[in-house]
Formats: structure tokens, C-alpha cells, sequence
């Protein structure tokens, strides 16, 4: 059931939401048949979708789509989460998230060489980037990114790394071969955090606390200096014409929230019909856009202000809670946990990860994995 969830949740190019709901459904019914009760999905969670739904109910009049079905979708993955936390360890999920991720990567690169009319892009604008499975070449990076992190992981929990001797090459060079820079920027951050964590297994539990403090007030003043001198970082990668354009998406995106700006245009109601947000961007920043290229914007676009804080605040509470399990225990899966939380939320900058498929099924399973983790230290504890 873990293996499919995970080979599902990717969402490659042709797998309609539809189908993943469907499959998703099955497997919560196998999985009741045979005595799985899952667990409560996370508290914020549910808060966010029924920001949804009151997003369409609100927008539901004259329009032909009021979401309701991606909204739908949207528990699929809940419950799936909790049914796993329910009979795996965390230790076992993330082995068996090593092996699903690795043969989604090595399918795409075998797509990419064998049929290449599917797995290699065909713009002239990124021509020759590898893309495997999925629609964008940006898709199978993040897809890399988060297979490297979770096999790193897994080798901690084996306690051996030889196998990473193959497969690191293997990821470098689909990574390379999608020619995505922001993938690139956050496999590097996720590898220093890896680090960061493995150094605090030999401090004493209040070191611990002092230099997880002074690492997370260097992270921010080294994010600083990378804001401030953003020009040069976009012309050394030669990538300042991607970000102007996508400066103007954001601009347009801004502009369709401003008519929306309490409960947005509804869940799946965004970037669809001409009549929809698209229209509005794509007049601003003449660009025929299917992404806000922002995952914060996009939710903002469809849920609102109230939705954005609601994703905010999860977020922001997933972040203080795999930081504390580093600090307390810094093994393999609290490193995961920190690394796949950081790649979502700086990922979501670029493109729309946190909060769909696979990016919305992992946070909720670390909030689940991490919050049961901190109630069992708190009761042995007070025993």
C-alpha cells in the first residue's frame, strides 16, 4: 500500500486527479477491510479544507466547476496518511518510500532514452532537458530532490551507505539532465541540513538546543544575503530573463487576488476557463500561463487571505515541530522529516508543492509521524 501510494502521489503527465482519487479510494477500502482504523488526520489539515469548501460554496454560483471534487481528493491523501502511520513505524515508511521514489526516478530515465518524444522536452526553450514521467522538466527534479533526501535516510537507518555509491550518481544525473536550478538550490540546502543533523548526534541534548538556535539565525541571515544580492546569483546561473518573466506572473497573480482577496476564486478554480484568474495574469503578463509558478499565490488565488493563513500557520507549525525532534533526536527520520518540510516550503516559492499531491500526502505524514513521536517522549517522561 506504501509503494503505491507513493508511485501515485507524484501525479505523473497523463494521471488525472481523478484516477488518483479513485485508486486512493480503493486503497482506504482495502485497507478498512482488513482492520486499518486510520488516524486523525492533522488538526490544520481539516481547517484548510473546510476553508475549501466554504471557498466553494461561496463561488459555486455560475460557474460549471465548484471544485468540489478536488476538494474530495484533497482527504484522499489524509486518510492515506493516517492508515499508514497506523501500521508502519516511521523507520519502515521511510525504507519503503526509498524504494518507490527510486523506481519512479529510474522509470523516467528509462522514458527519457527509450522514448524520448515522452520523457525528453521538446521546446525549443528547454530543449533536450530530461522530464521522464512528467509534464515538466521541473516535475522530475523535485521528483529527484525528494529521493535523494529519503534514500540519504534510509542508508542512516540501515547504518550504511555503500549502496549510495550507485544511486547518488544516478540522481546527480537525472538532476543534471532536468536542468532545473531551483531542484538544484534545494537539494544543497536539504544535503547541509542532512549534515547539520548528523553533527548534532554527538552533542549533549542542551548543546543541541544552543546550536540548533544559532543555525537557524545563520540560515536566516545567509537567506538575507541571498535576497540582497539576487541580481548576481540569476545572472551567474543565467537564469534573470526566467525570473523577470516570472516576476510578472506573480504581478498578474497579485492582480486576480486583489478582485478575490477574502476567500479566493475556489479550490481548482484557478488557472481553468478564460473567464478564471488565467485570463487576468496572462493580460498582465502577456504569458499564457498553467502555473502561478508560486505556491502561496496559488493558494491565496484560490482560498484567500483566510486560507493562506490557515496554510501558513501549518507550515510554521510543522517547521518548529520537526526542528524540536531534530534537536531531541537527531536520528534518520528526524533529518528526513526536516529535509522534506524545508524542500516543500522553499519549494513552494517556485511552484505549487506543499499543498498537492505528494507535498500535501508527506506533510501530513510527518505531522502525524512526529506529533505521535513527541507524545511518546513526553509519557515516558512523565512515567
Amino acid at each position: 500500500m506504501t509503494v503505491a501510494v507513493i508511485l501515485m502521489y507524484p501525479r505523473p503527465q497523463g494521471l488525472s486527479g481523478t484516477v488518483i482519487a479513485l485508486v486512493g479510494i480503493v486503497l482506504l477500502v482495502v485497507g478498512l477491510l482488513v482492520g486499518i482504523r486510520p488516524t486523525a488526520p492533522p488538526v490544520p489539515t481539516v481547517v484548510f479544507v473546510m476553508c475549501a469548501l466554504a471557498s466553494a460554496v461561496v463561488n459555486a454560483a455560475g460557474r460549471e466547476s465548484s471544485g468540489l471534487a478536488e476538494i474530495a481528493a484533497m482527504l484522499i491523501p489524509l486518510g492515506m496518511a493516517g492508515s499508514i502511520v497506523t501500521v508502519l513505524s516511521f523507520e519502515r515508511f521511510i525504507q519503503l518510500a526509498d524504494r518507490a521514489l527510486k523506481a519512479v526516478v529510474c522509470l523516467s530515465l528509462v522514458v527519457a532514452f527509450l522514448i524520448p518524444s515522452i520523457g525528453v522536452t521538446q521546446r525549443d526553450v528547454n530543449a533536450g532537458a530530461i522530464r521522464g514521467i512528467y509534464e515538466h522538466r521541473n516535475g522530475f527534479a523535485y521528483v529527484i530532490a525528494l529521493a535523494l533526501v529519503t534514500h540519504l535516510a534510509a542508508c542512516a537507518i540501515r547504518g550504511g551507505y555503500r549502496s549510495s555509491l550507485w544511486w547518488v550518481p544516478i540522481f546527480g544525473f537525472g538532476m543534471l539532465g532536468a536542468s532545473s536550478v531551483s531542484a538544484l538550490a534545494l537539494v544543497a540546502v536539504s544535503v547541509a541540513l542532512y549534515l547539520w543533523v548528523r553533527l548534532l548526534r554527538g552533542l549533549s541534548p542542551e548543546v543541541r538546543s544552543m546550536v540548533t538556535l544559532a543555525a537557524s539565525s545563520a540560515a536566516l541571515l545567509i537567506a538575507l544575503a541571498a535576497t540582497l544580492s539576487w541580481s548576481r546569483l540569476l545572472d551567474a546561473f543565467d537564469r534573470e530573463d526566467t525570473f523577470l518573466s516570472r516576476t510578472e506572473i506573480w504581478q498578474g497573480a497579485v492582480t486576480a487576488w486583489r478582485e478575490r482577496p477574502l476567500l479566493g476564486f475556489g479550490w481548482g478554480n484557478v488557472l481553468g476557463a478564460d473567464d478564471s484568474p488565467a485570463a487576468v495574469i496572462a493580460a498582465f503578463s502577456g504569458y499564457d500561463v498553467r502555473s502561478t509558478h508560486n505556491g502561496y499565490l496559488a493558494v491565496a488565488l484560490q482560498l484567500g487571505v483566510v486560507g493562506l493563513v490557515v496554510a501558513l500557520g501549518y507550515l510554521a507549525g510543522l517547521v518548529v515541530l520537526v526542528l524540536r525532534r531534530a534537536a531531541s533526536d537527531p536520528s534518520g527520520p528526524a533529518a528526513w522529516a526536516l529535509q522534506i518540510v524545508v524542500i516543500l516550503v522553499l519549494g513552494d516559492l517556485v511552484e505549487t508543492r506543499a499543498f498537492v499531491n505528494i507535498g500535501w500526502f508527506l506533510l501530513a505524514v510527518i505531522w502525524l509521524y512526529v506529533k505521535g513521536a513527541n507524545r511518546s517522549c513526553s509519557s515516558a517522561s512523565i512515567d
